[in-house]
């Protein structure tokens, strides 16, 4: 903050508030205290201050600013002790002005730097000798009488008479507390812009990995549908040969179906139009059922899958989603589990709950990529991807959110790369001689 030049008598003029209580300084100091006579002679029982011609318009109109002007303007004489307020600096200052005059300038305003929050001493002094009362990359609060402090910026100066000598004081405080508070939005609002744009530039991101992914995954199964069909066109395949390609061409379009089949169950997700048809049963039967459906793809691996099943384990569940939720964490582990590795399902009752546990001795799970696993289009980077392309994210986010919409849980666990994986589902458990029989229809909420 630069000091301010001393003023002189025409620069006082122009500055209409500060002109004012110069001027009403000026008139205090300089009035005569006489007693008037009347014009008998007798002495006149009033004020004994000689009377003050009525102001002018043009001081009318400096009283008039000077009330409603918002900056505090404060005045001292030559000596620092103030000798007027404003009505800003009156609220601002929490004083009177009949209980501020008279008072040093450094015992009524406390200024407190807020970088070093410690209180500015010799303010009166420091504008005197042309110092700044702060620097200008500091900030500085006013302490209200109350106790409060209030955010400002100050200004100093000197009042000086037409011959140079030194009248007193003027000390300017602005109020920034509004501003304040407005930088402050500013700021947040300016960092919330940034975090959603960071956030779009993700999703955009994910969604044209994604959008790959998908063209890749439908383009190998496709590739070798294509293949085998023109070869057989072709009429230069034996008999042998014949039957591997209808071999082939079924498991590229029960491999395309799939996956088209988790598109349209996302999707449905993502609008939240996926419907659950709900009804007791028996979770050992539909964990028998899902690991049925992937032992052929487990033995073709040479993974060997193992199952630890309690009986009479009974939910309200949509059994059809249920199994597609244990067929996707068992189908996904057998994709992580190198040849000669094992996988494990077991399912038990604790706490009131039904819990199932697929785990893996697979490539494990990342720390950084654990939590965000589950998200629709994640991919994880690393050992995982590389194994298979098809990575995390869409298999486990549908799975995720079936469990949810079933009033479960899920969630996963790895001690890291190479160390395996275990998925763990809880369901609210339903005593058989309390299970209803009836079967409900529920539309998943948004």
């Amino acid at each position: 903050m630069k000091p301010f030049k001393p003023l002189s008598s025409l620069a006082i003029a122009a500055s209409v508030p500060i002109a004012l209580l110069a001027a009403d300084m000026v008139s205090a100091i300089t009035r005569r205290r006489t007693r008037r006579s009347s014009p008998t002679g007798t002495a006149d029982p009033g004020p004994s201050v000689a009377p003050i011609s009525p102001p002018s318009s043009a001081q009318s109109t400096l009283s008039a600013v000077s009330r409603n002007v918002r900056d505090a303007i404060l005045i001292t004489d030559a000596d620092g002790r103030v000798t007027q307020l404003n009505q800003s600096a009156q609220n601002m200052l929490g004083w009177t002005l009949s209980a501020a005059q008279g008072r040093r300038l450094d015992d009524l305003c406390t200024l407190v730097d807020e970088h070093t929050r410690r209180p500015l001493v010799c303010v009166a002094e420091r504008i005197k000798s042309g110092q700044p009362i702060v620097d200008a990359q500091n900030r500085i609060v006013l302490q209200h009488r109350a106790g409060h402090a209030v955010p400002i910026e100050a200004h100093g100066d000197l009042i000086v008479a037409a011959d140079g000598s030194l009248i007193g004081i003027v000390l300017v405080l602005q109020d920034m507390s509004v501003f304040r508070e407005q930088e402050a939005q500013r700021q947040l609002l300016a960092a919330r812009a940034e975090a959603a744009c960071r956030t779009a530039e993700g999703v955009n991101r994910s969604r044209d990995e994604f959008m790959a992914f998908v063209a890749h995954q439908l383009r190998g199964p496709l590739n070798s549908i294509y293949g085998w069909v023109q070869l057989m066109q072709g009429g230069r395949l034996e008999a042998e040969q014949q039957t591997r390609a209808l071999e082939a061409i079924a498991r590229g379009a029960q491999a395309q179906t799939r996956l088209i089949d988790e598109l349209l169950d996302a999707s449905r997700v993502l609008r939240g139009e996926l419907r659950l048809e709900r009804s007791t049963a028996d979770v050992a039967a539909i964990a028998r059922a899902a690991l049925d459906s992937v032992r052929a793809s487990a033995t073709a691996k040479g993974v060997s899958l193992d199952s630890s099943l309690t009986h009479g384990v009974c939910a309200l569940v949509d059994p059809q989603r249920l199994q597609q939720i244990l067929g996707h964490l068992l189908d996904h582990a057998i994709r992580s589990t190198p040849p000669g590795g094992s996988i494990a399902l077991q399912l038990l009752r604790h706490d009131g709950d039904v819990i199932v546990r697929v785990s893996d001795s697979g490539i494990g799970i990342r720390a950084e990529d654990l939590p965000r696993i589950f998200e629709p289009f994640h991919r994880a980077q690393g050992a995982r991807s590389q194994h298979h392309g098809r990575g995390f994210g869409l298999e486990l986010a549908v799975a995720k959110h079936l469990t949810e919409q079933h009033d479960g849980h899920m969630d996963a666990y790895s001690d890291g790369p190479g160390q395996g994986a275990t998925y763990t589902v809880r369901l609210p458990l339903i005593e058989q001689a309390h299970a209803p029989s009836k079967r409900d229809a529920v539309l998943a909420p948004r």
